[in-house]
Formats: C-alpha cells, sequence, structure tokens
C-alpha cells in the first residue's frame, strides 16, 4: 500500500527540501513515487502534470492522454495521483477471486495498450476458404495415394550406407514436416556475478534456452509470435530477423573488412543487395499498418490464446511490401532515383529505418536454415543467383534455399534483446498402416479432430531416418495434426518487456531478491502488470 510511513515522509521531506528529487534520495523512493504523492496531496505540480490531470479528470483514458500529448502511458501515469485504493483506503475486504480477476483485467488491458502497431486497427481473423480447404483435401489425397505404396517398404528401409548429408537431402525432397529448434537468449555482455544471479534467481542452468518443435513451413512472421510466447514478451515492440554476418556478405558481396572500431562492414554493393530484396530481404519501408497487418487482438481476451492463434497453421502473411514485386520495385526505384548505383550498403545503412539486413517475414523457416551438422552447400551463392534471375521474370514469389547455420531475432531495439535460432534437427512422419492412412484421410476430410489414439499411429523419423520414441513420435505428431508448435526444454524464468534488456533484468532480479522491501513491493507489483509471475513454465505449457 502506498498510505504508508513512505507516503508521509515524503510530504514532510518536501515541505523541507523543495525538491521532489532530493526528497526521493532522502526517503530512499523512486522518484515517480514521491511525485505522484505530491501531486496526490496536490504540493507539486507541472504544466504537463496539469494536461494530464486535467485530461484525465475529462474521462480520458492513459492511452488516448498519451496519444493526444505525444507522450508514453508510462509517462502519462507518472502524472496521475494515487487513487484512494492505492492509498490504503478500503479494499481489504476483497475476495482472493476479486483480485485475481482484476488482476487478468488489468494484463489483459496492458497487452491491448501494448501491441506493435502505428494506427489500432481492428481486423478480421482470416479463415480457410473452401476452395482453400478442397485444393488441401485434394493435395493430402494425392500424397496418401503415393504413400500407401511406400509404407511397408520404407519401414524396413535400410539407411546404413547413406549419409547424413545425403539422408537430409532425400528428406529436403520429401520436404521435412517437424523442425526442432533451439532458441537461445544472447547473454555474451552479462559476467560472472550476472550469471550468478540468473542461476540463483531466474532457474538458470546453460542459459535462458527454448527448444521446441515447429511446423517446417511456419512462416518468420509466425515464429515471431512463438518467440515472444516462449520468453515472455508481449509484442509491445519493433523486432526484426536477420542473417549472421558473415552470410550477409557472401549474399551481397562484401569482403569483410572492418571499420575503426574493428567491426564487419558491410561493404557490399547496394545494386546487389537490390537484386535480393523481395526474395530474401525486406523493403525497409514505414507502412506499418502493412508490416504489421494483424494488429487485431482485442482487450479483455486471453493474450496466450491470440498469440497461439498467430502461430498456429495455415500460416499466411498478408502484407503487401514483402512480395517481390512491390519490394523490389521500391528498391530499384531508389537506386535509380537516387544515383546509388556505387554506393556500398555500410554507406547507405543509415539513410534507411532498421537497417538493410531485415528478413522477409513469409519466407518459411525451412528455405532459410540448414540443420546443424549438415555441410553448406558450398555453391549457395551461384544458385542464389540463379535463383534471383529466374525471380525477376516471375509473377508469383520463388521459393528460396537455406543459406545458413543460425538466425538472430532482435526485439525491441531499445532494449537490445536478441535470439539466436538454430536446426537442431528435421522430423518426418508415416502412419503405421495403409488402414490408419485411410482413417487419417477421412478425418481430414471431415475435418474431425484428431485424438491421442489416433495421433499413436503416427511414426515419426529423424534425419538419420532413425525412429523416434513414443514420447517424441506423439509430440511430433501433434505438431503435424495440429499444426502448431510444442515445448520440449525450458531453461530459465520468463523475461518481460521495458526492464531494460537483459541486464536491466538482472538488477530486476536483485532488488525483488534484495532488503529493500518497499522497492521489492513496487518491482513485483510493476512486473505482474507486465505479465511477469516469477514461475517456472512446464515445456508442455510453453506453447
Amino acid at each position: 500500500m502506498v498510505y504508508n510511513d513512505v507516503y508521509q515522509k515524503v510530504i514532510e521531506d518536501y515541505k523541507k527540501t523543495g525538491s521532489v528529487k532530493k526528497t526521493s534520495q532522502n526517503v530512499g523512493t523512486t522518484l515517480v513515487r514521491a511525485q505522484r504523492i505530491l501531486i496526490t496531496e496536490g504540493l507539486w505540480s507541472s504544466p504537463t502534470s496539469e494536461i494530464v490531470v486535467s485530461l484525465y479528470s475529462k474521462g480520458k483514458t492513459v492511452a488516448e492522454i498519451a496519444e493526444e500529448l505525444f507522450i508514453s502511458e508510462k509517462t502519462v501515469q507518472a502524472y496521475l495521483p494515487y487513487t484512494r485504493k492505492e492509498k490504503g483506503y478500503g479494499g481489504n475486504d476483497r475476495t482472493t477471486d476479486a483480485i485475481k480477476s482484476d488482476d487478468y483485467r488489468k494484463r489483459m488491458h496492458n497487452a491491448a495498450l501494448s501491441q506493435v502497431s502505428k494506427a489500432n486497427m481492428k481486423m478480421e481473423q482470416v479463415h480457410m476458404t473452401n476452395e482453400d480447404k478442397n485444393k488441401v483435401i485434394k493435395f493430402s489425397s494425392l500424397q496418401n495415394e503415393n504413400k500407401k505404396g511406400e509404407i511397408e517398404a520404407s519401414l524396413k528401409e535400410d539407411n546404413s550406407e547413406f549419409t547424413t548429408e545425403q539422408l537430409y537431402a532425400s528428406h529436403m525432397k520429401k520436404y521435412p514436416e517437424v523442425l526442432k529448434l533451439n532458441l537461445s537468449l544472447d547473454l555474451k555482455y552479462l559476467d560472472g556475478d550476472d550469471m550468478d544471479v540468473l542461476r540463483k534467481y531466474s532457474k538458470v542452468d546453460q542459459g535462458v534456452i527454448r527448444e521446441i518443435l515447429v511446423p517446417a513451413d511456419i512462416t518468420l512472421h509466425a515464429l515471431s509470435y512463438v518467440i515472444l510466447r516462449a520468453f515472455g514478451w508481449q509484442n509491445s515492440h519493433l523486432h526484426k530477423f536477420y542473417l549472421p554476418k558473415d552470410v550477409f556478405q557472401m549474399l551481397t558481396g562484401g569482403k569483410n573488412t572492418v571499420d575503426k572500431y574493428n567491426l564487419v562492414k558491410y561493404d557490399g554493393k547496394f545494386a546487389d543487395w537490390v537484386k535480393l530484396c523481395g526474395l530474401i530481404f525486406r523493403y525497409p519501408c514505414e507502412d506499418f499498418d502493412d508490416l504489421y497487418w494483424d494488429d487485431d487482438y482485442i482487450e479483455g481476451h486471453s493474450f496466450k490464446t491470440w498469440l497461439r492463434k498467430k502461430y498456429t497453421g495455415p500460416y499466411r502473411y498478408k502484407g503487401e511490401w514483402e512480395h517481390y514485386k512491390e519490394a523490389n520495385f521500391a528498391a530499384y526505384e531508389d537506386l535509380i532515383k537516387y544515383s546509388l548505383e556505387n554506393k556500398s550498403i555500410h554507406d547507405l545503412q543509415f539513410e534507411y529505418q532498421g537497417g538493410l539486413d531485415e528478413l522477409l517475414e513469409r519466407i518459411p523457416l525451412i528455405e532459410l536454415l540448414i540443420p546443424r551438422g549438415i555441410k553448406k552447400d558450398p555453391e549457395i551463392k551461384e544458385k542464389i543467383n540463379c535463383l534471383q534471375k529466374r525471380q525477376a521474370e516471375e509473377m508469383i514469389d520463388l521459393s528460396v534455399i537455406p543459406v545458413t547455420h543460425e538466425l538472430f531475432y532482435s526485439y525491441d531495439y531499445g532494449d537490445g534483446w536478441k535470439v539466436r535460432i538454430t536446426l537442431e534437427d528435421c522430423y518426418y512422419t508415416k502412419l503405421k498402416s495403409a488402414e490408419a492412412l485411410e482413417r487419417s484421410h477421412e478425418e481430414q476430410i471431415n475435418n474431425l479432430v484428431v485424438d491421442r489414439q489416433r495421433l499413436s499411429d503416427i511414426l515419426a523419423f529423424d534425419m538419420n531416418n532413425n525412429m523416434l520414441g513414443k514420447a517424441m513420435s506423439l509430440k511430433v505428431a501433434t505438431v503435424v495434426t495440429k499444426r502448431r508448435p510444442v515445448g520440449l526444454l525450458v531453461d530459465g524464468l520468463n523475461l518481460m518487456d521495458d526492464v531494460g534488456g537483459i541486464q536491466g533484468y538482472v538488477d530486476f532480479l536483485k532488488v525483488i531478491h534484495g532488503k529493500d522491501n518497499t522497492q521489492k513491493e513496487d518491482l513485483k507489483e510493476w512486473a505482474k502488470w507486465m505479465g511477469w509471475t516469477g514461475r517456472m513454465v512446464k515445456p508442455e505449457n510453453l506453447l
């Protein structure tokens, strides 16, 4: 509660010092808290606080005030007086259920306020048309017919004479159905003491890591929502996927020279990047309504359920700017209009918001990542060049080929979160018998829910054609039939937005486990508002 010794001490000290900053230091509380106490008591104000309070008294919401004054919602809240309940008057007779219900509403309200958007568009959910369903059923039927004659032979297949790479090449022709991903948070800037804090208070063993299974055709756009859910973020900030520097340089003709800070310069030609814009790289437009076309979260609904819909197949990307014809035309127009033929990417990287290394999010993950243990194709650059020439003649977007062993996901450019994504294995499935195959096909046509018994009809194999154990096969089968990711491993507690990146998160853990009860309670309340529970998530509940 706010109405305690700290509340009175702030009032008394301010009457002596006349300075909010000195008072907060003398009392040992936050500047914002001292400020709000003094605003509540009518002892301090500023032009901004007076406008905020005036608008709030007229019934405007925090979000509306922030938008009108062009300030953040946190800043608005910092200028609002405390309510009677916050000051400690009454409210103690509320039931546990009532408190939980109120907390839930607050979290969902915060989730609604925090969604990345330049305009709060409400868009209808995308449903599969009957025509699309018929295409899927027809395609599945053809697949099933082809598989019928192969089932018995393939189960007895001896692959001992093939290398892993040969088997992988064979599986790529079949198109792997499920991918095993390792998502690892970048902790390289933490020292030994910081790591000890994470191990002690955040239940970290090897690192902040998530291992998951995803459908092979999941797009980067859908994978972003998986990552948000897996690490506890709430889609409050911008993000991007990008390649390792050496791969980016290889694709764009860079020579890996370094600048005065010993950092690799993107010294490839802008003209070479233009050729790949719309094929691999995103044109850095500022049309947020297009890039974030699925800003359709409705306040009051479960945020986790909303996220799950975003990363459950079938996967589609509706943004127009990511398609080759639109993106490449815009990039080529820049090249000609501004005479950039001889400019390097390094010369222009600050001219474009977000840089030039951002990947297209419509691309399925299997088209970019090479599994761990598989060598890169030595002819990747030549094949990409051929693909680019073909794409220039086509009206539709072509599939690309895997170019890297790892991808990076950057979230919240201020906090600087960075996740490394690697592909650990690829899985494909077969049904135990022709009878099970026919039953599965009938269920597809009739849109029946596949139960656990039906899932046990599915056998799963890895890249080396080794049959997986029963438990793992069941997880792979779940991904295939339900078209959504499944969690395998969780190392470390979830994180939160606006905590100040990994270093800020470490400092947060130190405070809530420290001796200052006032700061501890304030931060715990804030963390709850941000959706942080402090409880370990079980892998089966991760997604």
